[in-house]
């Protein structure tokens, strides 16, 4: 799990807790063999938390995963239901294994859901917007 804080100064020892991103089940996997070369990536779930607002119904600004995420979807997401799969193989001509397919390339992006939650939003972009350097009139 990668995780990620956000949050804005309000004093020089003062701080106020804007957003959390939560990055989970992030796997990777590179074979290269005499005759083929194979890769693949997965990420299982992604998950913004709104730490300013703490709303019990809408916990997540975003996620990968509303179940559980947002108390109007109580079911479970099935374990193979990852966010994002990406798969690349990539087979000589004069491999055993050749099937007359060169490249094949397999991506596949699963449900991201969202919830606008106005005061975060508004926080997240007057942060964003101060980060940004000042544009010359």
């Amino acid at each position: 799990t990668i995780s990620v804080a956000l949050n804005k100064s309000m004093t020089a020892t003062t701080e106020k807790p804007l957003a959390r991103l939560n990055i989970v089940g992030l796997t990777g996997e590179f074979v290269q063999r005499t005759f083929d070369m194979r890769a693949s990536f997965e990420l299982q779930k992604i998950e913004i938390e709104d730490e300013l607002e703490k709303a019990p119904q809408y916990k997540y600004l975003a996620s990968s995963n509303p179940y559980g995420a947002f108390a109007v979807m109580q079911q479970e997401q099935a374990a193979g239901d990852a966010l994002i799969q990406f798969g690349f193989v990539q087979t000589q001509r004069n491999s055993p294994e050749y099937k007359k397919e060169d490249m094949s390339v397999d991506f596949v992006f699963n449900s991201f859901f969202v919830a606008v939650n106005q005061p975060t939003v508004k926080a997240l972009l007057e942060f964003a917007m101060n980060l940004a350097p000042p544009n010359p009139a």
